[in-house]
């Protein structure tokens, strides 16, 4: 398993009772210990409001416009590399090795074969882009908007990081069962307040149930990173700046994230030389189908 996924759990119990507040809470403003820097936690959804996306189960597959909505000039797949032991691997890097073609609709599984002992690198990060990627990239996305302060951040309630039982239940049978650790302490604390916000989602029955946040986008750096070992970071799974002028989805079952966006956006990202990125169309099938160029394995 690669470093910095300890915690990670993609599994929640969804019929705890506080999972969808029936009423939200009163705004909170005062800083807060679960969550880092300017981030906070809103009960105003009206933001999200704008956000149409197409059918997730469309025909066809999950369409690019599945995860970004419809109507930007520009749509770019920002791969997130393959974690090796001597560092992170592309993707075109990987296909050039198994002897598969890079293209803007490469799936994973297409480009590296399930159980392939021989080569040295895990599976790209699923949900969350390494900083490796997200530091260039929001460096990219700061000179494309004029409201970097006022940001919004959506925050998947699945992550491990959001329950602290997620973490109580990777205790060794050694530790006391009493005794909270210091990083179960910390989610413990997110979680309080994580229950006093509601959710909202896209498209019932997708599994797929979010926090709202607000902050300036620096701070989505700061949320994400997992390099503290009693802090755990939080990916979050859409982000946008109040004017609109772009969207990010790191949607949580994928190895890349997809942004929509100006051309001018686009062509900044693509001649970024730390991110492996493609445009690719808003009709284009993200899903297994969408690869009609390297044979299935």
């Amino acid at each position: 398993m690669p470093s910095g996924y300890f915690g990670r759990c993609s599994v929640v119990d969804h019929a705890t009772p506080w999972f969808l507040p029936t009423a939200p809470a009163p705004w909170h403003s005062e800083q807060v210990a679960g969550w880092p820097g300017q981030f906070r936690l809103t009960d105003d959804l009206t933001e999200v409001a704008w956000i149409e996306l197409d059918p997730w189960r469309g025909v066809g597959g999950t369409r690019v416009t599945s995860v970004v909505p419809g109507g930007f000039a520009a749509y770019v797949r920002v791969f997130h590399p393959a974690p090796s032991r001597s560092g992170y691997v592309t993707w075109s890097e990987v296909a050039r090795t198994t002897g598969r073609s890079m293209h803007p609709l490469a799936q994973w599984t297409r480009i590296s074969p399930r159980g392939d002992a021989e080569h040295p690198w895990d599976a790209p990060r699923h949900g969350e882009p390494p900083l490796e990627v997200l530091v260039p990239l929001v460096a990219t996305l700061r000179a494309a908007t004029a409201t970097t302060d006022h940001c919004f951040f959506a925050i998947w309630d699945g992550w491990g990081q959001l329950h602290s039982r997620s973490f109580s239940s990777l205790r060794s049978s050694k530790q006391s069962k009493g005794t909270a650790t210091p990083v179960e302490s910390f989610v413990a604390e997110r979680e309080r307040e994580a229950r006093l916000f509601p959710r909202f989602e896209l498209e019932p029955g997708t599994g797929r149930r979010y926090l709202l946040g607000t902050g300036p986008l620096d701070v989505l750096i700061e949320i994400a990173d997992d390099s503290f070992s009693e802090r755990p970071g939080v990916p979050a799974a859409m982000w946008w700046p109040s004017d609109r002028s772009w969207f990010v989805a790191s949607e949580i079952d994928f190895d890349s994230t997809l942004v929509g966006g100006s051309t001018e956006l686009r062509d900044a990202i693509l001649h970024n030389a730390l991110l492996e990125a493609s445009e690719v169309p808003p009709d284009g099938i993200l899903s297994m189908k969408g690869d009609t160029v390297n044979p299935p394995t």
